[in-house]
């Protein structure tokens, strides 16, 4: 358990980050550090906003992790971690049964921002060890609210109370949320959006709209706050506003689905529809082992390319694990096509493996897999199948190395660096050793 007068607050200067992917890099390394309690990068202001445990982490170990990532991160004299408050109450569950205390505990435990969770009989209840800046009391409480609510529902005696997971349990206390979002400008930010979103705890389902600038979330309010979905939206590089005031649905999961679906009809062509009715299809995961990256730019390259492809949902890669973290639809592609894909990229030097695979590395291009499947004509019942060659909706990243005579400073790397992506022919990542 953390100790309460142990946390602290410390925003590093961040050099070097040129897109969204540099945001999200470093706030999944960082913040899996041990120590580390919230994270939040700013690719605007060029920092980044530390909670941490000070017995486990510094300023000086955190800056050190950042610039090992590539980046600079240079602590100055002003640099300062100040203490952040800690709070621990008592959330009586008197009235709940055995069963549901520890389905309290359980999901007390796993909101962003609870350092402790632990049963106090002498107070006939939990006690919550929390960070106030990122949950309340509140709303720790409507999670025992709604767990003695679902108790209370009335239920046939022959009815068996089913094992939901959090994916059918949608209906119980779920709400629907529209928002606007301003800055999307291709497919690419829709997929960090619905990722980095999706992954949130509280969050149900979400889709997002590229055509429309909108977002339409189902999440749990005992969970997550509309104020923490916007701001971590803003923390993707993205303005979003309310559309519409959030309203509670008494549904199904399968409903809340068809009721997604509807609602994003609305705002989409009819050209679209068949393509959009496919929102939330189950996507299986798959990481592999990527030989063969150099820099950050080998990262953007397999991240913008490989989550164009038919099937992919996201694409995840670590320059530091050399692996490639994907979620595909196997009806639509299969691994090795994706590993294809991969080691087709420019400069072509990439080479893949599942992760968990003891076989030697070698390419998979020697291996031929099923033909991708495009998507189907409304109407039809057959998928068209295309050539098994890598297929890209955008053309292909490259990588170039020049050498630069005539640089004395930092100075000179950082105007380069800044300078470069200026330049028209696409989006441009610069990396500058000096």
């Amino acid at each position: 358990m953390t100790d309460k007068g142990s946390l602290c607050l410390v925003t590093l200067g961040v050099e070097g980050m040129t897109c969204n992917s540099c945001v999200q890099s470093i706030e999944q390394r960082i913040g899996s550090f041990v120590g580390v309690i919230d994270i939040k990068v700013s690719l605007g202001h060029k920092n980044a906003a530390i909670i941490f445990d000070h017995s486990q982490q510094s300023p000086e170990s955190l800056s050190e992790a950042i610039e090992d990532m590539g980046f600079d991160s240079p602590l100055s004299e002003t640099t300062t971690a100040t203490a952040v408050p800690v709070d621990t109450q008592v959330i009586p569950t008197s009235n709940l049964e055995p069963a549901a205390q520890q389905e309290a505990l359980k999901k007390l435990a796993q909101i962003h921002g609870v350092l402790d969770v632990r049963e106090n009989p002498a107070r006939m209840g939990l006690s919550v060890t929390f960070v106030p800046s990122l949950t309340s009391l509140l709303q720790l409480s409507e999670v025992v609210a709604s767990l003695f609510l679902e108790s209370q529902a009335p239920r046939s005696p022959k009815q068996k109370a089913p094992t939901l997971s959090p994916s059918h349990a949608a209906g119980a206390g779920a709400s629907l949320l529209k928002l606007c979002i301003e800055g999307m400008t291709c497919h690419s930010c829709t997929t960090t959006i619905e990722g980095k979103i999706g992954k949130l705890t509280g969050i149900e389902k979400i889709k997002v709209v590229l055509e429309a600038q909108e977002a339409t979330v189902v999440y749990l309010p005992h969970l997550i706050t509309v104020q923490t979905i916007t701001d971590q939206i803003a923390v993707a590089g993205f303005k979003a506003f309310v559309k519409s005031k959030p309203h509670p649905l008494q549904l199904s999961s399968s409903e809340i689905q068809r009721f997604v679906d509807s609602e994003k009809q609305t705002i989409s062509s009819p050209s679209d529809t068949s393509e959009e009715t496919e929102i939330f299809i189950d996507a299986t995961p798959i990481v592999l082992r990527v030989k063969g990256m150099h820099c950050r730019s080998c990262v953007v390259n397999i991240q913008d390319n490989i989550s164009k492809l038919p099937g992919v949902t996201s694409v995840e890669v670590s320059l530091e694990a050399e692996r490639a973290s994907i979620c595909y639809e196997p009806l639509k592609i299969t691994v090795t096509q994706l590993q294809q894909a991969i080691e087709a990229l420019p400069p072509g030097s990439f080479r893949t493996q599942p992760w968990d695979s003891p076989a030697p590395l070698r390419s998979a291009s020697a291996s031929p897999g099923p033909d991708l499947l495009l998507p189907r004509p409304a109407g039809s019942n057959i998928a068209t199948p295309v050539s098994s060659e890598p297929y890209f909706t955008q053309p292909l990243l490259s990588v170039i190395t020049i050498h630069i005579e005539g640089m004395t400073c930092n100075s000179c790397v950082q105007s380069i660096e800044g300078m470069l992506p200026q330049k028209k022919g696409g989006d441009v990542s610069a990396g500058v050793s000096d």
